[in-house]
Parts: structure tokens; C-alpha cells; sequence
């Protein structure tokens, strides 16, 4: 299996980028776009929340907006770099779905042996065990399972579709998925200034942490299956369906007897199985590609781990 990357022509639309596409420079100004967009939509929403200005829209359609800022990024970055083809390859890798059974049970299975994992670790550390979560629980769980997988596709086609590729091709694949966990915990930064979203409960280094060791198993499962951000998508809504039930299930009891915030129990399996993956990796994530491929337009394989290149006329 192999790994795919855009080479885009140049053109008239590299003044915006000023740089050759996947250069340090273009990754940047995804993320400065990404940034400036969902900060400024979600400054609008917590001063609003906060009864500081009145917007004439719903709050929802902004935050939305603001969450939607990756997508909206890379899919103007991909255009500048190479016109309606680049759009048309970085959407691809959404449905990317010929893949071995077995990173659909890793990205579907592996995050709910992380959540019993942490509920074991709970129980270890003197936390009480959760009720089992009612049948009813599931069914919500598993309804709205497609506006998980909408809500991640809005992050993915950004964090994993267009930087991840573009950094793994001049950055270590661990250094990578590192930085970029970084970027994308750093980016929901401003929810923590709307109390509605509830993400104050979560201590933010705790989450930096948690999103980093994301970072790590999605760059792993991008990479282990040839590039399909299909099961990048499946993994992170499995990830935020998962703990629902049980974190809801846990709030039943009463309040002094709760013990540890559920989703500081799942940190650490969480941070255990990002490093094992490194480990057993040997911090390549996956990746069987030259870390600073050479890249020509004529669309042969490249370097001794074959890479291939893809050109756009």
C-alpha cells in the first residue's frame, strides 16, 4: 500500500499562497486562516454568551462557523495550489474505504477498549463503578453517530486531509502529528470561554494532552491505511460517541460520590496507546515514505520506499 500526495501545478493563484505548494509557508497560512476564523467567530459567541453584544444570528450558526474554519481553509488552500483537481483529491481521501477489515476495527474498536481501559483504571484508583448505561443511551448514541462523523469530517478534511500530508512531507511523522495535535488543541482554545459548550470541566492541559495522543493515533491510522481520512472520521466519532453514554451514566450518581472526571480517566490508556504505537512504530506512524520526498510531474514512483507522486496538470 502506498501513500498518495498532491504535486500542484503553479499558477496565477500562488500570489495569495507565496510559496511552493506543501511548503512550510502554504501549511502555515492554513493554519493562520483556520485560526483567524474560528477565533474571531468564537469571540463573537462568547461575548455574546456573556451578554456583552447581540448577534443577529443564532449563536449555534456561528459557532458552527467557527468550527468549520479547517475545512474551509484547506479547501481554499487546495484550490490556490492546484484548481478544481486539488479540491477533487483532498475530498477523495474521504472516501477512501478499500482498506483491511482491521483498521475499521482499530478506528470503531479501539476507542471503546481505551473507555473500559479508563473505567478500569478509575475503579483501580477508588472511583466508583458506572451504572451500565440504559438501552436508550445507545440508541441516542448510535442515531446520532452521522453528526459525529459530520462534526469530525468539518476538523478532518483540514487537520488530516490537507496539513498532515503536507507536513509528514517535510517533517518526521511523529513531529508531525505532534505539532499538529498542538495546532488542533490550541484551536479549540476558545471554547473554554463559553460556558455552554461545558469544555471548562476539562482542565485544558489535560485536554492538550489528550488531543496530542490523538493526534498521534489518527496520524497512524491516516498512514496505515494509504491515506483514507474515512477512518480518521470513523475513529473520531467514535471517539466522542463512546464516552457519552458512560460519562452520562456516571453524572446518575450523586455528585460526592462521582470520583475522577471520566475523561481524565480515559487520558491515560489514551496517552499508554499513543505511546505504544510510537513504540512498536518506531515513531514512522505508519508512514513507508521518504520523510523529504523529491517530486517530479511526471507521476513515477520515487526513493526506495516507492512513494508515488501524483501530478496535476
Amino acid at each position: 500500500m502506498t501513500n498518495s500526495a498532491i504535486v500542484p501545478r503553479q499558477s496565477s493563484r500562488q500570489w495569495w499562497s507565496g510559496a511552493k505548494p506543501g511548503s512550510t509557508s502554504a501549511v502555515g497560512r492554513f493554519f493562520v486562516v483556520t485560526y483567524v476564523v474560528a477565533y474571531a467567530m468564537w469571540a463573537l459567541v462568547a461575548l455574546a454568551a456573556g451578554d456583552v453584544l447581540a448577534l443577529p444570528i443564532v449563536l449555534l450558526a456561528v459557532l458552527f462557523l467557527g468550527g468549520l474554519s479547517p475545512t474551509l481553509a484547506a479547501l481554499g488552500m487546495a484550490y490556490l495550489e492546484a484548481g478544481t483537481r486539488g479540491v477533487t483529491v483532498l475530498l477523495g481521501s474521504l472516501f477512501r474505504w478499500r482498506v483491511p477489515l482491521v483498521w475499521y476495527a482499530a478506528a470503531l474498536i479501539g476507542p471503546a477498549l481505551v473507555v473500559f481501559a479508563g473505567i478500569a483504571a478509575g475503579v483501580a484508583v477508588g472511583s466508583p463503578l458506572p451504572p451500565v448505561p440504559s438501552w436508550s443511551a445507545w440508541r441516542s448514541s448510535l442515531a446520532l453517530f452521522p453528526v459525529f462523523i459530520i462534526l469530525a469530517a468539518i476538523e478532518e478534511v483540514g487537520w488530516r486531509a490537507y496539513a498532515l500530508p503536507r507536513m509528514q512531507m517535510r517533517l518526521h511523522p511523529l513531529r508531525a502529528s505532534l505539532l499538529l495535535g498542538i495546532a488542533w488543541a490550541f484551536w479549540h482554545a476558545p471554547q473554554w470561554f463559553i460556558p455552554q459548550i461545558g469544555q471548562a470541566a476539562f482542565p485544558f492541559p489535560a485536554f492538550l494532552i489528550w488531543v496530542v495522543a490523538l493526534s498521534i493515533q489518527f496520524a497512524w491510522i491516516y498512514n496505515g491505511t494509504g491515506g483514507s481520512v474515512l477512518l480518521v472520521l470513523l475513529a473520531h466519532a467514535a471517539t466522542n460517541a463512546f464516552q457519552g453514554p458512560w460519562s452520562a451514566a456516571l453524572m446518575t450518581l450523586p455528585e460526592g460520590t462521582r470520583g475522577v472526571e471520566p475523561r481524565l480517566l480515559v487520558l491515560v490508556p489514551q496517552v499508554v496507546l499513543s505511546v505504544l504505537i510510537v513504540v512498536l512504530t518506531r515513531g514512522r506512524l505508519g508512514l513507508l515514505v521518504p520523510l523529504t520526498p523529491c517530486v517530479t510531474r511526471s507521476g513515477r514512483r520515487l526513493g526506495q520506499w516507492a512513494q508515488r507522486v501524483v501530478s496535476v496538470a
